[in-house]
């Protein structure tokens, strides 16, 4: 749909740099007056262990190996900082979409859930995950295996 723009994984990370893009939803809110935010989240330890197992890039270096480098600290750490960072952007993003009909949470775990019905409902506009696909560094992939695939790679959608 031409009308939609998604934004997910905003993320930068090189050795020196490491930007998570979601740390600037306000800005996006000032910036796009008219955005829906959808904030997916999971449990703390399945999500620490997603980091640590996420893949490997172009230059055969992990996630975690990157933040290793950037933080020049050990694993235990790294993911102490991670769990904090998380722990203060939720409180964060709660705080400020108080009373608000522009963020949605979402529970990507929670297999009972029909979440493309869920968006759908959220932004009034109906949906069919077929449709769903991630384009990232090795092209387009379909995620239409399941809803929880789709939301998972879902940050915020943005009406033009």
């Amino acid at each position: 749909d031409q009308k939609y723009q998604v934004f997910s994984d905003m993320l930068f990370l090189n050795e020196k740099i490491h930007i998570e893009g979601n740390q600037f939803f306000k800005v996006i809110d000032r910036d796009y007056p008219n955005s829906l935010f959808i904030y997916n989240y999971r449990s703390q330890d399945n999500w620490i262990n997603s980091r640590l197992n996420h893949g490997i890039d172009s230059k055969n270096t992990s996630f975690i190996d990157r933040s290793l480098e950037v933080y020049a600290e050990d694993t235990q750490l790294v993911t102490m900082r991670w769990k904090q960072t998380r722990l203060e952007f939720e409180k964060e993003i709660l705080a400020y979409f108080s009373g608000s009909e522009k963020l949605l949470t979402l529970d990507i775990e929670d297999v009972n859930l029909n979440h493309s019905e869920i968006i759908s409902k959220f932004i009034g506009y109906q949906m069919d995950a077929k449709h769903w696909v991630w384009k990232g560094k090795k092209g387009e992939q379909s995620i239409r295996k399941n809803n929880f695939l789709a939301i998972k790679k879902l940050f915020s959608i943005l009406k033009n």
